[in-house]
């Protein structure tokens, strides 16, 4: 039974509690607790220490240290067991504290061993351990089978029976004798044992000795690195002198400087330096980073470039608008500096040195400049100035900051100044664009926000100019057609010019071949200058719709005014046939004034070849007489009819007509991809079902087909009836035939109809291509032809 060990003392138990009221300690206490676990008292006194392996490690894996090998589990272990704790470690220390001699004469292994006597212990010989325990006879108990070998003279031999043991039969005298030991063996052991002892102390003390030898050699070598970093250090501060003194210098300098300008009158001159300059101070930098590199990275030396700018130039009398390349003179004298650094690869550097100088400009100059912006410069007078020194600025200031000055300062001026500008045609005022454009090539995509107040002013001077300025309105206008985006400006053009030209055409234009007034005609042709941007369509529509309709009747009257009609009241003698010769030069005058962009468009060009018509008609019938006037079956009467259709369109109708014919083909192509995507998907319908399908193009007049029958509308032909060889269609109520993807509509019904067809065999009617307008045929789109139906 393992016995119970004394109750240990409470130790180090509970000393945290010297912090607190002890409360837990004391209830124990009244429990019974002395400082040891268990019913008896004989647990552990103390926790058991815990050693964390790392991961994946097993048992006795490399040289850690077990939780059972720690000194306190030891302790604890010992003191669970009830024996004294030996600490191995510590002696095993102690000893090695100890001498050779001193641990040989502890260790008593060469006298003899008295254990047996302290300890109560009797030792037995051979003889008497075969006797006692091993004899059949003593122990009386059956014979017990052994197997012993027995080492201890020169030849090994096997003993199974153990009265052999004390048996030496086998051995001779020789034997007997070498077996017995020599006389001073023992000494000569003890001897050797001390030998091999001092061996190992002299091997430990040439160790020592050596350890020291290599420590006075490491001191040396550390003595010498010192005495080197000494001298570098000598040499490094002899260097920061030499630094030292050269800034002391310009320090010296620029405190010269400074007390001079102090005291000298400001002028125009007391913004640059004659004793130290901008390029010297770049200079003495540049020749700092060559001799003294690595000092100058160190300690930044780049750092003192703005301190030294801004005590080099100073803007208190600077004039922004008279000495604007001021700042690039003086962004050029650090140039130099900038490149050489980018040369040495030492693009940091260089960015410094640029805003060190970015920064002075921004800190010093720029406040200047804006209050010269916001004060002095007036934009209409002087737009060069500001705009020269906006560009200086733009070299020498950050992107940012050149913005956000444009942003506040420059463009607020602008605005404000066209706010209250008033479009005048006085020679004495400059015109926008002399003080504007100037701006483009700087502010470019900035100056938009000034375009629609211009236009808005462009506007109110158009809606009432006088017809003789049209040349000046045009020279004011054309400087803005590269400028103004071409949708705006044509919004402008046919919001506000046109209308205004039409009535020029209506009202004061008079075509009188005795006596012709051609300056409305000049005036109105003066527009074509912004044709660029004026609509060519607009220009057509309004001289085939306001000039020729009026022109084509006074021809037409001069050439039939020798034809007196029976039926009129006045009965006086024949007029005098028309000189064809005075006609033609007439007509040849007046063609003349259209430029060859005008006479290729297909409607100026037929109203042309329709004045040739009526003069080669009126030259076949000039031997004829005619007293009878110019009746239904005159061939002059079709001339007539072709004027009227001209007189019954303007330019407004025109524009109708062709803004409608404009949104039924956008109808027909939409239609059209509506008709191709249904077709699509049936053809991938029947390719999905295995069903063999050939592709068909869809025609207008399926399309037209479709869209009568989506809307319940009657869309059959008229048997036997054409128009310029194209079958008439009756679509509802509503008369029409198709030309080119297009819907004529008849806008004289049937009965108009029915002219056509007639008269679409005369040969004298026109020699046009296209007479649709001529007999009351216009285009029109599905939309607007369902309302006819």
């Amino acid at each position: 039974e393992k016995p119970t060990p004394t109750p240990a003392p409470l130790g180090d138990i509970g000393t945290w509690e010297k912090h607190t009221k002890g409360i837990g300690l004391k209830l124990l206490q009244k429990f019974g607790f002395t400082g040891r676990l268990g019913a008896k008292e004989n647990g552990v006194s103390r926790a058991i220490e815990v050693v964390v392996r790392p991961n994946n490690t097993g048992i006795g894996f490399g040289d850690i240290k077990e939780a059972s090998q720690l000194k306190v589990n030891k302790k604890i272990e010992a003191e669970w067991r009830g024996v004294e704790f030996v600490d191995v470690e510590e002696e095993q220390k102690q000893n090695a504290k100890k001498s050779s001699v001193e641990r040989l004469a502890s260790s008593k292994g060469w006298k003899r061993d008295k254990s047996s006597k302290e300890t109560g212990q009797v030792k037995l010989s051979a003889e008497d351990f075969i006797s006692k325990y091993m004899n059949d006879e003593a122990s009386g108990g059956q014979k017990q089978s052994q197997v012993i070998i027995d080492m201890r003279y020169k030849d090994t031999r096997v003993i199974t029976d153990m009265n052999e043991i004390a048996s030496d039969a086998f051995l001779d005298e020789q034997a007997m004798a070498n077996a017995k030991p020599k006389l001073g063996q023992e000494l000569l052991y003890n001897i050797n044992l001390l030998a091999n002892t001092e061996e190992m102390n002299v091997t430990r003390d040439s160790k020592a000795l050596a350890r020291e030898v290599h420590k006075i050699k490491t001191m040396r070598e550390d003595k010498a690195a010192l005495e080197k970093g000494i001298t570098t250090e000598s040499a490094r501060l002899a260097r920061l002198q030499k630094i030292l003194m050269i800034l002391s210098r310009i320090e010296e300098k620029l405190g010269t400087k400074d007390s001079g300008n102090s005291g000298a009158d400001s002028d125009a001159d007391a913004t640059k330096s004659t004793d130290i300059s901008l390029g010297s101070i770049c200079n003495l930098l540049r020749t700092l980073h060559q001799n003294f590199s690595e000092e100058f990275q160190i300690f930044g030396l780049i750092n003192l470039l703005p301190n030294l700018i801004s005590r080099v130039i100073v803007a208190d009398a600077w004039d922004p608008f008279s000495d604007h390349a001021y700042l690039c003179e003086m962004y050029d004298a650090l140039s130099p500096l900038v490149q050489y650094f980018e040369d040495q690869d030492q693009r940091q550097l260089a960015r410094q040195a640029s805003k060190a100088f970015y920064d002075v400009v921004e800190l010093r100059f720029l406040p200047v400049v804006r209050r010269a912006v916001a004060s002095q410069w007036d934009p209409i007078r002087e737009p060069e100035a500001c705009v020269k020194l906006l560009e200086s600025l733009r070299l020498v200031l950050p992107s940012t900051s050149f913005d956000q000055t444009v942003d506040m300062f420059v463009l607020p001026k602008l605005t404000s100044t066209v706010g209250t500008w008033r479009p005048s045609l006085n020679n004495k005022e400059p015109a926008i664009h002399t003080w504007v454009h100037p701006w483009l090539p700087l502010l470019t995509t900035k100056l938009a926000v000034l375009y629609p107040e211009i236009r808005r002013k462009f506007g109110t001077l158009l809606s009432s100019f006088a017809c003789t300025d049209s040349v000046q309105v045009v020279n004011m206008l054309h400087p803005w057609v590269d400028v103004f985006d071409s949708t705006s400006f044509e919004n402008l053009l046919v919001r506000s010019v046109l209308p205004r030209l039409v009535t020029v055409l209506r009202t004061d234009l008079s075509i009188n071949p005795a006596d012709q007034d051609i300056r409305p005609v000049e005036c109105v042709l003066a527009w074509n200058q912004l044709m660029p941007v004026l609509p060519l369509s607009h220009l057509v529509c309004l001289w085939v719709g306001e000039f020729f309709p009026k022109w084509l009747r006074v021809l037409y009257a001069w050439l039939t005014a020798h034809l007196t009609d029976p039926n009129s009241a006045s009965q006086g003698p024949s007029e005098v046939a028309a000189d064809f010769e005075e006609v033609s030069a007439w007509y040849t005058g007046w063609k003349g004034l259209f430029p060859e962009v005008l006479l290729a468009q297909e409607p100026v060009a037929e109203c042309f070849t329709l004045a040739l018509d009526m003069m080669q008609t009126c030259m076949m019938l000039e031997d004829e007489e005619n007293h009878g006037g110019v009746g239904v079956s005159h061939p002059m009467h079709a001339f007539h009819v072709a004027i009227q259709r001209l007189e019954d369109a303007n330019y407004y109708s025109m524009i109708e007509a062709r803004k409608t014919l404009q949104r039924a083909q956008r109808r027909l192509e939409t239609l059209e991809v509506e008709d191709n995507a249904k077709y699509d998907k049936t053809l991938q319908q029947a390719t999905a079902l295995g069903m063999s399908t050939s592709h068909q193009s869809v025609t207008f007049k399926e399309v037209v087909e479709r869209f009568a029958a989506r809307h319940n509308v009657e869309f059959l032909p008229k048997i036997g009836r054409y128009f310029e060889g194209k079958q008439l269609w009756q679509f509802g109520k509503a008369l029409c035939y198709l030309d080119q993807n297009v819907v004529f509509l008849s806008t004289t019904g049937e009965k108009g109809g029915k002219r056509a067809a007639d008269s679409s065999g005369n040969e004298n009617i026109s020699a046009s291509a296209s007479r649709q307008e001529l007999y009351g045929w216009a285009p029109i789109g599905l939309d607007d032809l369902l309302q006819h139906a």
